[in-house]
């Protein structure tokens, strides 16, 4: 009996021991799903995840393919061919010189064989078509960078603003603690008649639009939250923190840069260097191209024992048009007014650069500005409500004063980290025209 009392004991332990593993197992991965990313997490999960870099790392790929495949155009070019043919009267197939076989008559015959070409001067048409290709592929690479900086910029972008407005909404909490205890308070005072009944109307009202605007601030933050999602490749339903302070932004350090280095005007470069290959090829056309062209042929009658017939040919071509209705000159003018405006759009993005630059340097110099004022009207205002509050609660003011410096304190503090975030911003902006991510921030 006693043997199958220790039996039960060690049933019910493994019982329990299994129980508390299901039971934890669900609780660890949840904790381990809610941890709070840092920016690096954020930026690494968006360079790997995000679903429009894998799409324009693919058109990479295939554009460098595309570029492999156009290098095959300078080499050698050999076909195999073959033909099975039936005809109304037989035909001789001649055997290999030098024998003594008779030719054999058939109907039906097979030939197989190869075609060799290889051009040997087309007027650089076949390089240009390379470069073209290699260019292009170079395109995708600057398309790809592009779009690569613009996710990094925007996740750092969403990372902050976050923080910015986790801060802000910390803030209006204190606020509205700090305004519901004084309601309370306020109350009580009314019910003994220590204030009057418009002193507790305007804490009320206070505090409702103190309310409002956490609601409102609440609200801009779950819109950066699900923004965030969506550049770091997770799904909305998942849930996600970030951990890290808006000070940790660097914004002391220049930004310097090439302006040639601006996507967009990269870009232009390449096309105006396509087109100008576009034009050596198409007036390759009009020039003398000669090739290396060779055949070598078997053929033979079906179902019969006599000899095949080979035969093979090796010879130059020289190939120049004389008279094509003037579709090649056509041709060649089109590609130069394609150049022309070629060269035209590698111009206005230049300009656009500059003007986007000077925007954003203008940008970047005010925000710093915006921050400091900020920071000062800030201090400024906490010390205001600081001697404001004081003095109510010594009787030498009153209570719409005080409220108008808790409100007005609240406000610059809110001001204040906005000014904070819209530097950084404008700081990411700056480095975007130079073609440069905001990452790492410092």
């Amino acid at each position: 009996m006693e043997q199958i009392d220790g039996y039960r004991k060690i049933l019910l332990k493994c019982f329990a021991v299994l129980v508390l593993t299901f039971l934890i197992t669900p609780l660890t991965t949840i904790a381990a799903a809610v941890e709070p990313l840092n920016l690096d997490a954020c930026v690494q999960l968006a360079l790997t995840q995000n679903h429009g870099l894998q799409g324009f790392r693919l058109d990479l790929a295939a554009k460098q393919l595309q570029a492999k495949g156009a290098e095959g155009l300078a080499g050698p070019k050999v076909d195999l061919v073959g033909n099975y043919q039936w005809q109304e009267d037989p035909t001789a197939i001649i055997p290999a010189h030098g024998t003594n076989i008779p030719p054999v008559y058939g109907d039906q015959q097979e030939q197989w064989g190869f075609n060799l070409k290889q051009t040997l001067y087309d007027a650089g048409k076949t390089k240009s078509l390379i470069r073209y290709n290699a260019e292009n592929a170079d395109w995708q690479q600057v398309e790809l960078k592009n779009q690569t900086m613009a996710v990094v910029n925007n996740v750092v972008k969403a990372f902050y603003h976050t923080l910015q407005l986790n801060d802000t909404i910390t803030a209006e909490q204190d606020s509205v603690k700090a305004l519901s205890s004084l309601a309370d308070d306020i109350r009580m005072k009314y019910t003994v008649g220590r204030v009057a009944g418009v002193d507790v109307l305007q804490v009320e009202a206070q505090l409702a639009a103190e309310q409002e605007k956490l609601a409102r601030y609440q609200s801009d933050y779950d819109r950066q939250v699900a923004l965030l999602k969506s550049y770091i490749g997770y799904e909305q339903s998942q849930p996600l923190t970030v951990k890290g302070a808006i000070s940790d932004y660097k914004a002391a350090a220049p930004v310097t840069g090439d302006i040639k280095d601006n996507p967009e005007v990269e870009k232009s470069r390449i096309r105006q260097t396509q087109s100008q290959e576009l034009l050596t090829s198409a007036k390759a056309d009009n020039n003398a191209q000669i090739s290396l062209n060779g055949t070598y042929r078997v053929t033979a009658v079906p179902h019969s024992d006599a000899s095949q017939d080979e035969m093979w040919t090796m010879g130059l071509q020289l190939s120049l048009p004389v008279f094509d209705g003037g579709v090649i000159n056509a041709n060649i003018r089109q590609t130069k007014i394609q150049l022309d405006r070629a060269k035209e759009s590698y111009a206005q993005s230049m300009a656009d650069a500059q003007a986007a630059l000077a925007a954003a340097q203008a940008n970047a110099d005010a925000a710093k500005v915006r921050v400091e004022s900020a920071r000062v009207a800030w201090d400024r205002a906490k010390e205001a409500y600081r001697i404001m509050e004081l003095s109510y609660k010594t009787g030498k003011t009153s209570l719409t004063d005080a409220l108008v410096a808790q409100s007005a304190a609240t406000n610059a503090e809110a001001v204040y980290y906005q000014a904070v975030y819209d530097e950084i911003s404008a700081r990411v902006d700056l480095k975007a025209v130079y073609g440069q991510t905001a990452y790492p921030a410092q």
